[in-house]
């Protein structure tokens, strides 16, 4: 609950500097996951491998540009940037060090975590096969994304959790899918409705947004260019991902002070 106070913080640009609370927050996890006894309580290690993950996305995504739609939290990885190392502070030097290790990390904290025997692990086993495909999938590692994505369709199928396949993968997600950038406000915003297709590798095609109302065309093109910079977990269907036409949604644009 801390870290998430700590993330809330951070999406409300609390200080004048993000770099010092978002490196003490990933290093305040990382000395628990360190600390921790996974053979123990696998539920609570779970815990703090997700917390660590959306650490992760945010180390990805605040020390380097990214294009954002705040409207329902999603963004995609950018090129590093450009500045010269000594030009930066001494907590972002640090936080540019993790973030170039930032994928190996997430990936072995996720594959250790689906690795672990127990029934505790077992039951947490398909949430963190899927938190690895979408990572990789973000992060543009399309080649293992689809094969961790098999992966999980295949778990679910043998520990008949087929249920799970039709929330999961019945139509498009924009990803992250973990609430690592925003937290849902309830009602208000401006409404954008979205009409796109998906293809099978999760990049967004043929995207048309239009707003209610005039003044409000501004809002629909931030919207169209944060969709052109999102990747979705593709639709699945037979265990293979598929290209998904006539997509509709409406999304919302919020105040940042509600987010």
């Amino acid at each position: 609950e801390y870290f998430r106070w700590q993330r809330e913080a951070l999406r409300r640009q609390l200080d004048s500097s993000d770099n010092r609370r978002l490196l003490r927050l990933y290093e305040a996890n990382e000395q628990l996951l360190a600390a921790a006894d996974p053979d123990r309580d696998a539920a609570a290690y779970w815990q703090l491998v997700d917390s660590q993950l959306r650490n992760l996305y945010l180390i990805q995504a605040l020390v380097r540009p990214r294009a954002v739609s705040v409207s329902r939290g999603f963004t995609s990885a950018a090129p590093f940037r450009s500045e010269p190392v000594q030009d930066l502070d001494v907590h972002e030097q640090r936080l540019l060090t993790i973030q170039r290790t930032a994928v190996a990390r997430g990936d072995e904290l996720l594959s250790g975590f689906a690795s672990l025997g127990g029934a505790q692990a077992g039951q947490l086993r398909a949430q963190a096969l899927l938190a690895q495909a979408d990572w990789h999938q973000w992060n543009g590692l399309r080649s293992r994304a689809d094969e961790n994505y098999r992966e999980v369709v295949g778990h679910l199928q043998e520990t008949g959790q087929e249920s799970l396949l039709q929330d999961w993968f019945g139509s498009p997600v924009e990803l992250p899918d973990n609430g690592a950038f925003s937290r849902d406000p309830g009602e208000g915003g401006v409404p954008v409705v979205a009409r796109f297709a998906v293809s099978a590798s999760g990049r967004p095609r043929d995207v048309e947004t239009t707003a209610s109302e005039e003044g409000q065309k501004g809002f629909a093109m931030r919207l169209y260019r944060g969709l052109l910079a999102t990747r979705f977990r593709p639709r699945f269907e037979g265990g293979s991902a598929v290209a998904t036409a006539d997509v509709e949604r409406s999304y919302r644009y919020l105040d940042p002070e509600t987010i």
